[in-house]
């Protein structure tokens, strides 16, 4: 500073320019060239001392008040050359595009070994910067392969595109050749790019990188590497002035060695400003700044911290101009969507560890080589060696680089995925917004295409995960509840062969079979190199701020190796060694060594060893008293709920929770919601090794009883808060799956069992029913029949079995079928009467129950009223046992009056019912209870009663914590208002309940509130496109979720509401989507519905065959619900069953009037009138069936026609 700025003559300029605002640059130009006619030996010494005085650090710049790059006034320092000739420019445009390029080349030309960097050391901070952004403003490619050549065909093709490059980052190793005197670059050989390991180093010289790079005028080049600022004799040998020299506007680059870490730590800020819109100077200044202000650069085991100086390394060589780069600047809204878009193209990818992806670079490198050259790769190894970590972590980085724009994941082990179906419904749901298997029945090919259209769209890599779960046994038998691994693996290359941008990722414990065979795809994890296992450890003691004792720290480098050896460099050992560490480096290694020796000598050569004695470190952490109960958790399967914990470990609550909370302190569990406490993978797996067999018998026949109690609790919890049951059985899914295994096997042992099994079996299926799992549900169907089948007598077994299978075909909405087996199931109970085993009489009144509820859903209201009685008077006789269904029978019974339209009174079997209730303190009845009496009170007209009636209930259950119930009581306060044409309240009781819903992710119920509120827009407020809006979400919540029926419901209203806004192409399209969801339902989805919309569209379009085809199908459908027993839903079928009723009593008089009266009536629709006439005609004696074919019909009023001439005939 003195030297330059502290002579008398520059203090007046140089205090002139420091008082001045805005930027501040210090540019040190040197004119390296000698005059004319200097002699040879002079021109040395110049162009030496020019060289000298280029690589001075001029960023160290300081006067008595500091450095000057510190301060408001801070200065930026670049360096210059003389500018001898015109060299091209581009203009920067967005998106600006950067060209990254990372070359690792592991050999030199002599076969001498390169020291390794990570190669993503500042790939990784460069796209953390700038990936939020979108490809509007920015887009990164990385050069593939990383060679010379490589680099000057993507500069060319991107100039010939018109979309040229405005920065291109070179992250890799740079010297300064001193046999040429030049510095250079280390690129990777082009002859080895197809190697996967040993590629050679290629020296490309400052002059040669220069020449190539003259024409394309890039405004930045980046050069993380070592020595690229360095000259000696000449200032134009460095890789930067020679850059500078040919046309480069800005080159940063490095003028010492550069720690990793540092480079690291620069260029995320860097890069940041640069996107914040601030011109090169200014971000150079940025990243320096982040340099000084912290010294840290990371923690060495033995040494302490690692703290440096090294701010001024990376310096900045320029042109006269300081270009701006990036001239928008991205909003909050723009950046939080870039973010949220970011989220989605990675689909469902496994977080990294808490204390972030370490090591394992060399093979993530390796496989993104492979990649280049393959299209899938198997990453093999041991459980706990971070198979998916790695595999995460590669899919990760090959969506954030570009390779590919979008990546999906999936688990195949059973508790997530049982079949094909499952597996495509998993991919899908992260590759479409709207996809859901299910919505395409066993058609597999069709529900395969749109996946495979996406794939073809959109570049993808898939990760699945845990193949070792559907791999055969040494016997060739394929897991049970397992996906078929020969399916699946069809399925992976059914996805490929579509689309030649799908690329697979698989991980695995064994070899894949065949077409995933191939030696090269396969990578094997083994331990992992020492330096980085020390790194691992250091970082997961940093990231929990654990500390070794100073007595105990390690005092040298050779005590932190000796500790990572013990457990032979395995990554999750390692993980679970470093919260050892905290008590002593010796004196944990000291134990290893010990436990190691006793496991060797148990389990020579086992794999797993390194894994289970760090376990064992963390169990030994445990209290004495607790090691003991800590062994009996060998039989869970990936955890358990605190209660049954307990029962197997023998322990009360009030131990449980201690216990479970030390293992949480020693890492090897973490508590989940609701208390499940979820284990360590290895903990279950190690404590079966010290037990003999039978004691792990004697340990499974407790887990299993437990978990009898557990399906117990789960199925009571189904009808009590079914937020928390659905996320337990989630959770206990593993658990749940394994005790279907433990209750097949007992049905083997002891037949004399099967009526416990099957009732434990029919429970576990009905929970099983909400989880979308077909195969674990068909397997419980499966147990449940055959133990039912081994019962030698009728009793509470079969009877359950029969139950069971008609609420399975209610379900499936197979009316006739479920009625069949209802009938059948009374006459059963019947005939072994009240006394033939215990519990018969209830079951016998559950029969009656069972057939009326199966009438009440075919629409027989009036039959299925008589049977509701009995069955209410059946209960009433068994006492208590007998109470809550008979309440539940008087509450059917009152839903079959107002069926029938006998209001009044189903309004006193409603109040009679909250009575019994409200006697038996079941609050929850009470609610429902007041609730149907408020439905009531509205069809009666009585709106006050009505909203009063659904305040009370609401205000019940949330006196209970029932969010659900009470979303449900703003859903009805909202119809009640929509009654009263009282819109305003009603829109807002609807939106009240949806948002609950939200709240609480009751997507079905979301699905009805929405297509509540299309109907209130649709029908009484005339807004037709919000109401398709309304209407299109609830069809995309039924699409999630599998849903056909409801989702041929939205369908139909919104091919409803298209047609009446004379969107005819639409409608048709989503009516046709509805009648095809409806063809699995039969008569519940009433797809006569549908067929009529459809009529109406191509009437509307002039299609007068498609119209009259459309017709006739409404006709036939109506035809069948109606032939087998449902009642008449419309006007016309009420009046000929009424007209049947007088002609049966001989009152043809009345019916002859009653006929004329609305014949003559101006009030009647032309359609009734159309069907008088036809009664007319058939009651003076007139059966032909072409009366029915009359158009001017309503489909229903034709059917009526053709129904009652069979009846007349019958």
């Amino acid at each position: 500073f003195a030297a330059a700025l502290g002579g008398k003559s520059a203090q007046p300029p140089y205090a002139a320019w420091r008082r001045q605002n805005g930027s501040h640059r210090f540019s040190v130009q040197v004119d390296f060239e000698p005059p004319e006619d200097t002699g040879e030996e002079e021109s040395a010494l110049i162009r030496e001392a020019a060289s000298a005085l280029l690589s001075l650090p001029w960023e160290l710049l300081h006067d008595e008040g500091g450095y000057l790059s510190q301060g408001a006034q801070e200065v930026r320092v670049r360096r210059r050359l003389p500018k001898r000739k015109p060299t091209p420019k581009i203009k920067a445009d967005l998106p600006i595009r950067v060209l990254l390029i990372t070359s690792r080349p592991e050999v030199t030309e002599a076969g001498d070994p390169v020291s390794y960097i990570d190669h993503r050391s500042s790939a990784l901070p460069l796209t953390a910067a700038v990936e939020n952004l979108g490809e509007g403003l920015v887009k990164v490619d990385l050069l593939h392969p990383p060679t010379f050549p490589a680099l000057k065909d993507a500069l060319r093709r991107a100039r010939e595109a018109g979309d040229p490059y405005e920065i291109v980052h070179f992250d890799g190793h740079g010297v300064y050749d001193r046999r040429v005197g030049l510095g250079a670059l280390c690129f990777e050989d082009p002859r080895d790019q197809e190697k996967l390991g040993k590629r050679r180093m290629q020296l490309v010289h400052a002059t040669g990188l220069a020449a190539e790079l003259r024409a394309y005028g890039v405004p930045l080049i980046y050069l993380d590497a070592c020595q690229s600022a360095q000259a000696t004799a000449d200032p134009m040998a460095s890789v930067a002035a020679k850059l500078l020299e040919e046309g480069t506007s800005s080159v940063v680059a490095m003028s010492h060695s550069v720690l990793v870490e540092t480079a690291r730590r620069f260029v995320e800020p860097f890069y940041r400003a640069l996107a914040e819109g601030r011109r090169v100077g200014d971000a150079m200044l940025a990243g320096q700044a982040a340099l000084f202000g912290d010294t840290f650069r990371f923690k060495i085991m033995g040494a302490g911290d690692l703290r440096l100086q090294d701010w001024f390394v990376p310096v900045l060589f320029q042109e006269a101009g300081d270009p701006q780069l990036f001239t928008v600047r991205l909003g909050e809204d723009a950046a939080r969507l870039g973010r949220k878009r970011r989220e989605l193209q990675l689909g469902k990818l496994p977080s990294p560890p808490p204390h972030g992806f370490v090591g394992r670079s060399r093979m993530l490198l390796r496989l993104e080589r492979l990649l280049v050259q393959e299209r899938y790769a198997v990453i093999r190894g041991s459980g706990g060696m971070g198979k998916t970590a790695l595999a995460a972590e590669l899919a990760r980085w090959l969506v954030r680089s570009g390779r590919f724009e979008r990546s999906a994941f999936l688990s195949v082990e059973p508790q997530n995925v049982q079949d094909i179906k499952g597996v495509l419904d998993t991919l899908g749901g992260q590759l479409l917004p709207k996809y859901a298997v299910s919505a395409y029945g066993d058609n597999l090919t069709a529900a395969r295409a749109p996946i495979e259209r996406a794939l073809r769209d959109h570049p993808t890599v898939i990760l699945l995960d845990n193949m070792e779960s559907v791999l055969p046994d040494h016997q060739g038998v394929n897991p049970a509840g397992a996906a078929d691994v020969g399916e699946l693996l069809e399925l992976c290359a059914a996805l490929q062969a579509a689309s030649e941008h799908c690329c697979l990722i698989f991980t695995s414990r064994e070899l894949l079979p065949a077409p995933y065979a191939a030696a090269k795809n396969t990578v094997t994890l083994g331990r992992l190199p020492q330096d980085e296992a020390i790194r691992l450890v250091e970082q997961v003691m940093a990231d929990n701020g654990w500390q070794p004792p100073e007595s105990d720290d390690a005092s040298t480098p050779e005590e932190v190796a000796q500790l990572v050896e013990t457990v032979g460099c395995h990554p999750r050992a390692l993980v679970l060694l470093a919260r050892e560490v905290a008590k002593g480096v010796r004196a944990t290694t000291e134990a290893v060594t010990e436990l190691m020796a006793e496991l060797e000598a148990q389990r020579p050569g086992d794999r797993e060893n390194s894994l289970y004695a760090s376990v064992e470190l963390s169990l030994r952490r445990l209290p004495p008293g607790m090691r003991q109960p800590t062994s009996r958790l060998a039989v869970f399967h990936g955890g358990g709920y605190l209660g049954i914990i307990a029962a197997v470990l023998g322990l009360e609550q009030d131990a449980m929770l201690p216990l479970a909370e030390r293992l949480i302190g020693v890492g090897l569990a973490e508590m989940q919601e609701y208390g499940y406490l979820r284990l360590d993978p290895a903990l279950p797996a190690y404590l079966k090794l010290s037990q003999p067999d039978e004691q792990l018998a004697e340990l499974e026949t407790a887990w299993g009883k437990a978990m009898v109690q557990l399906v117990n609790f789960l199925y009571q919890q189904m009808f009590k808060d079914t937020r928390i049951a659905s996320r337990l059985i989630l959770l206990e899914l593993p658990n749940l799956l394994a005790l279907l295994g433990w209750l097949e096997n007992r049905l083997v042992a002891d037949p004399s069992e099967a009526e416990a099994l099957s009732n434990t079996a029919g429970s576990i299926e009905q929970l099983l029913a909400r989880l979308n799992r077909p195969r674990a549900l068909a397997r419980a169907v499966a147990l449940r029949t055959r133990a039912a089948e081994l019962v030698p007598e009728w009793g509470l077994a079969r009877f359950e079995n029969e139950r069971l299978l008609i609420d399975r075909l209610l379900g499936q909405g197979q009316l006739q079928a479920a009625y069949d087996k209802a009938q059948a199931l009374l006459e059963q109970a019947q005939a072994a009467g009240e006394a033939a085993y215990r519990g018969a009489d209830y079951d016998l009144a559950m029969a009656h129950w069972l057939l009326g509820r199966v009438l009440s859903d075919a629409g027989q209201a009036d039959t299925a009223l008589a049977i509701f009685i009995e069955a209410q008077k059946r209960f009433e006789a068994l006492g208590e046992r007998g109470e809550g269904m008979a309440s539940a029978a008087l509450t059917e019974q009152a839903d079959c009056l107002m069926a029938l339209g006998r209001l009044e009174e189903a309004a006193k079997a409603y109040i009679d019912s909250i009575k019994r209730d409200e006697k038996r303190k079941s609050f929850r009845d009470v609610a429902v209870g007041k609730g149907n009496l408020a439905t009531v009170r509205m069809k009666q007209g009585k709106y006050d009663e009505a909203v009063a009636g659904h305040e009370e209930a609401r205000a019940i259950f949330e006196q209970l914590s029932e969010p659900a119930m009470v979303a449900t009581a703003w859903h009805q306060l909202g119809n009640v208002h929509r009654e009263a044409s009282q819109y305003d309240a009603a829109e807002s009781a609807y939106r009240r309940s949806l948002a609950i819903k939200t709240q609480t992710n009751n997507r079905a119920g979301q699905a009805n509130t929405l297509t509540a509120l299309g109907n209130l827009y649709g029908t009484n407020l005339g807004r037709l496109e919000e109401a398709v809006n309304f209407y299109q979400q609830a069809a995309d919540i039924c699409i999630a979720q599998g849903d056909q029926r409801r989702e041929g419901l939205a369908r139909n209203n919104i091919a409803d509401k298209l047609c009446k806004l004379g969107r005819y192409a639409e409608a048709r399209t989503e009516i046709r989507r509805a009648i095809e969801c409806n063809r699995l339902f039969g008569h519940v989805a009433e797809p006569w519905r549908a067929f009529s919309i459809l009529h109406d569209v191509e009437t509307a379009e002039g299609n007068t065959a498609e119209a009259r085809a459309a017709w006739e199908q409404a006709r036939e459908a109506y035809l069948a619900y109606r032939r087998q027993g449902g009642y008449a839903q419309l006007s016309g079928g009420k009046l000929i069953d009424h007209l049947l009723g007088l002609l049966r009593q001989q009152q043809t008089d009345e019916a002859t009037v009653l006929l004329s009266g609305l014949a003559d009536d101006p009030q009647t629709p032309a359609s009734l009138k159309q069907l008088i006439a036809a009664i007319v005609k058939i009651l003076s004696g007139e059966r032909a069936r072409s009366l029915a074919d009359d158009p001017a019909l309503d489909y229903d009023d034709a059917a009526e026609i053709l129904l009652l001439l069979e009846r007349l005939e019958g």
